[in-house]
């Protein structure tokens, strides 16, 4: 019981503090009956309590504390009896009428305390749920009809009630609004200054006085300028310019070449006019051969190409692997012979010359030898994949033309090579 004692008045403490200053409050006196269902070996019992809501705290979820008292509980199997006190904290929450009624939904926590424990009853926190409808029979008196579900936790097992109560209900604590005071007479309006241009700044403050009708001003009668850009708000047609840009006549930020990107942001101020650019204003190079869109004639050069003056692929090195002093193209590397293929497959425009090169190691007639025999491997892939024979030459160089330096390995790497020349 002392536990009981405890728990209410904590919770009678927490309620009455914060509604102290409150308004409207309602008392309801209660009468109904517990079904129980988890509490073994426990008859139904009537039951008796009172609730006290609190309206002025929060507009949408009303506080409740509510106590619940059921007497001479009959313990069925066993005999004997107990007293079950159930106190409740819920949030009311209540809907528009229906009709003539008010519905309304709650939910909360609440301590269920018994006088006599048997068959692993005991005391113990519970949450609570319930619904119901207010019958209003006079200005300040409804009836309430509510059933309420109780779930309290039990050792090891989950005990459920459920409550049908009926009450009396009576609202308290409605103030009359306070009388308006009477207003003061209004002072008497002396005579307002003159103000030649109407812009709400008296001529003896006015630095511009000629300000043209319905524009707004600053405190000096001046046209107000927002964004600090030399052109006044109401001709303004880019009032957010950034800090420090320089702007045109309608206050925009200048774009010299036209191309969309403003000067400040413009890496390429000087783009041709209609070229396509991107976000830094410089022309778009769609296949990056480093030939902008605009002066491409090859726009769709594959990678590795270099292009001539206008865009177009002229050139490229395929780095083919053979097997070791030998012209017979690797497993691995034919996928890059049948790739170019293709590409000369989608350019019948073009005819190849493909030119075989070597690192300067043995004597210059067995790299020439080796040069030409790894250029004919190349050409005959080519034919294998559907190229005509006569749209192919192939050479060799030897050692003749390296790209790199001979006396390094990676240099010797490098020079070793197949190059692919494009002939229109």
């Amino acid at each position: 019981m002392r536990k009981l004692g405890f728990f209410m008045s904590t919770v009678t403490a927490a309620v009455l503090a914060s509604t102290a200053t409150a308004g409207d409050y309602e008392v309801t006196a209660i009468v109904g009956g517990v079904i129980p269902e988890g509490n073994l070996e426990m008859n139904k019992q009537g039951t008796i309590g009172a609730a006290v809501q609190f309206n002025a705290i929060f507009e949408s979820i009303k506080p409740e504390l509510e106590l619940l008292y059921s007497p001479d509980v009959v313990y069925k199997k066993a005999g004997g009896e107990t007293t079950i006190t159930r106190v409740m904290l819920n949030g009311v929450h209540e809907y528009g009428p229906l009709g003539t009624a008010i519905p309304y939904m709650k939910a909360g926590l609440g301590y269920e305390n018994m006088t006599k424990l048997k068959y692993d009853n005991e005391d113990s926190v519970m949450a609570d749920a319930g619904l119901g409808f207010k019958f209003p029979i006079a200005e300040e008196v409804a009836l309430k009809l509510e059933a309420l579900y109780m779930l309290k936790y039990n050792d090891d097992r989950w005990d459920n009630n459920l409550a049908v109560l009926a009450g009396v209900n009576v609202a308290f604590g409605a103030s009359e609004p306070a009388a308006e005071p009477a207003p003061e007479p209004a002072p008497a309006v002396a005579d307002a200054p003159a103000d030649s241009d109407n812009d709400g700044v008296a001529d003896d403050a006015d630095k511009c006085p000629g300000t043209a009708a319905g524009v707004s001003v600053d405190a000096n009668g001046c046209a107000l300028d927002s964004d600090s850009d030399g052109v006044v708000d109401g001709t303004d047609k880019c009032p957010d310019t950034p800090a420090g840009a320089t702007v045109d006549a309608m206050g925009c930020q200048l774009d010299g070449d036209h191309d969309g990107v403003v000067d400040a942001s413009d890496k390429c101020p000087d783009t041709p006019k209609g070229a396509s650019v991107d976000e830094l204003g410089c022309a778009v190079d769609s296949d990056g051969d480093g030939v902008s869109d605009l002066k491409d004639n090859c726009p769709n050069t594959p990678e590795g190409f270099k292009v001539d003056m206008v865009g177009c692929p002229v050139v490229k090195t395929l780095k083919i692997r053979y097997e070791t002093a030998s012209a017979v193209i690797a497993k691995e590397s034919e996928g890059k012979v049948v790739e170019f293929a293709e590409f000369l497959k989608e350019s019948p425009a073009y005819n190849v010359k493909i030119l075989g090169h070597t690192d300067s190691r043995g004597s210059d007639k067995y790299n020439q030898g080796l040069s030409e025999a790894r250029a004919n491997s190349v050409r005959t892939l080519l034919i294998a994949n559907g190229i005509s024979e006569d749209r192919i030459i192939a050479e060799g160089k030897g050692e003749s033309q390296p790209i790199a330096d001979n006396g390094t390995k990676e240099g010797r790497a490098a020079n070793r090579r197949i190059e692919v020349w494009l002939l229109k």
